[in-house]
């Protein structure tokens, strides 16, 4: 008892004089459910502490692809564990996703690859935007072009009553 972490907490007892105390009723339910919080809690600081471990040492070996990849996965993890602290009202312990290989040095480049994989990615997507553009543009002209072809007097027409139907 009353070790680091304990839960205990002292009280003077008078023998004859003291009431003693009944403990607080717990929920069972509620405490299942705090549990449960803090688990997944710490299982989401994990998955940032592994992944910063991987993004330092892809950045130590000079593999800036992985090390791209890996800094867009820290920074989802991130997103994902403010996201569960503020849906549970949990406080955030940042102190529990640091890494000490992953230092400011390693923490710019990898803000730095996000922000550059995020320009290009919002390029292809432009590029494709435009491309679509491009084809509607092409299938309204073709379109236009059809009418037109048809309203001229290029093409032959028959009446429905002209038409000689044999069978």
């Amino acid at each position: 008892m009353f070790g680091i972490s304990c839960g205990h907490h002292p009280i003077t007892i008078i023998p004859g004089v003291s009431i003693p105390r009944d403990p607080p009723e717990e929920n069972k339910e509620e405490n299942d459910r705090i549990y449960r919080e803090s688990q997944e809690q710490r299982r989401l600081e994990r998955e940032i502490r592994y992944t910063k471990q991987k993004a330092a040492m892809l950045d130590a070996a000079g593999d800036k692809e992985g090390f791209a990849k890996e800094a867009a996965k820290i920074k989802e993890k991130q997103a994902n564990y403010n996201a569960f602290c503020k849906e549970t009202g949990r406080t955030k312990r940042l102190d529990r996703t640091q890494v000490y290989a992953y230092n400011k040095s390693v923490s710019s480049k990898a803000a730095a690859a996000v922000k550059q994989a995020e320009a290009a990615k919002a390029v292809q997507e432009e590029a494709k935007r435009l491309q679509v553009l491009e084809l509607e543009k092409q299938k309204q002209e073709k379109i236009a072009e059809t009418r037109e072809l048809i309203k001229s007097d290029a093409t032959p027409k028959k009446k429905c009553w002209q038409a000689k139907l044999t069978y």
